[in-house]
């Protein structure tokens, strides 16, 4: 929602490489990175987790993922940086299939560049 009543589209132009995350995962990979994350889950409420373990991908599904980002974005910054570190100190001595799936190479990436951001958990 434009505040402007003349509002301009912003147009952006990467001089360098450059990479985006938009959007969320479907609610089936969701589930998947709860049962393969469990520095995720203990962040979470559990009863934020069990709801949205329960979705059936769908229309109902928008809710528990409104639930689940709000409960993630106001997540308690310690409890966020502790669980970020142990998570990548986990995948490091992974295998390589396991981190591709995971996307441990992105998320090293991105804690290196943001320590402590909630957003790597994205």
């Amino acid at each position: 929602m434009y505040k402007d009543p003349n509002h301009k589209p912003e147009l952006a132009i990467a001089l360098t490489p450059f990479e985006a995350l938009c959007g969320f995962r479907d609610v089936a990979q969701i589930k998947v990175f709860f049962n393969k994350l469990p520095e995720l889950c203990e962040i979470l409420p559990k009863a934020v987790v069990d709801s949205m373990l329960s979705e059936i991908e769908g229309d109902s599904s928008t809710a528990a993922l409104k639930q689940l980002f709000a409960s993630l974005m106001t997540s308690d910054k310690a409890t966020i940086a502790s669980s970020l570190q142990k998570l990548v100190s986990r995948l490091e001595h992974e295998d390589d299939e396991t981190k591709a799936y995971l996307q441990y190479s992105l998320l090293n990436r991105l804690h290196k560049d943001f320590p402590g951001d909630v957003g790597c958990f994205g």
